[in-house]
């Protein structure tokens, strides 16, 4: 196992929950992942979540508008009045961060004692920020996830700091398997 290994088996990880989980929270069963197929019209807001542990560093990004969050996610926004969208979309997608780095951090717990940070919303953010000036050793990763019209981009970066040893996170058998739908908030 290397580095890279590790990488890609997290980040198909992140990749199956982003599209479940989404598509759960919005009530939207339409929706699709799309690789490498950003939609630049959706980098007007950024959601961030860091999950982290001593040598590994994983940060989640999703790009969005409020008019598509709104589109998306429109099932449950049925009792939400226009002057409130901004915030009520700013909040979903806070939210949606929270339920994929809850589920990254049960994932792999056996193998990385990962903590998770608080969720974020900025207009611009670089890498850098996170991961310090080097970018070296970064691996990235970039999606959409769309229901034809609306969607939101999200980009995983991976650092694994030098101390880091690869090792093996999950099986084969293990792999994309299903979580539970039922999310405890404390």
């Amino acid at each position: 196992m290397t580095k890279k290994d590790n990488a890609n088996d997290i980040t198909a990880e992140i990749k199956a929950i982003s599209l479940l989980r989404l598509s759960e929270a919005a009530k939207n069963n339409e929706l699709s992942l799309q690789e490498n197929a950003l939609d630049d019209k959706l980098k007007k807001w950024n959601a961030l979540i860091l999950i982290a542990s001593v040598d590994t560093k994983i940060l989640v990004q999703i790009n969005f508008d409020i008019l598509n969050i709104i589109g998306l996610a429109n099932n449950i926004f049925t009792e939400v009045e226009e002057h409130e969208y901004a915030s009520f979309s700013k909040d979903f997608v806070k939210e949606y961060c929270n339920l994929i780095a809850g589920l990254i951090k049960a994932r792999f717990c056996h193998a990385i004692p990962l903590q998770i940070g608080i969720p974020m919303i900025s207009t611009h953010v670089e890498p850098k920020t996170f991961f310090g000036p080097t970018t070296k050793d970064v691996y990235e990763w970039k999606w959409c996830i769309k229901d034809g019209t609306n969607g939101l981009n999200v980009t995983c970066l991976i650092k694994f700091e030098d101390s880091y040893e690869a090792k093996k996170l999950i099986s084969k058998n293990e792999a994309h398997q299903e979580q539970s739908t039922e999310v405890e908030f404390f």
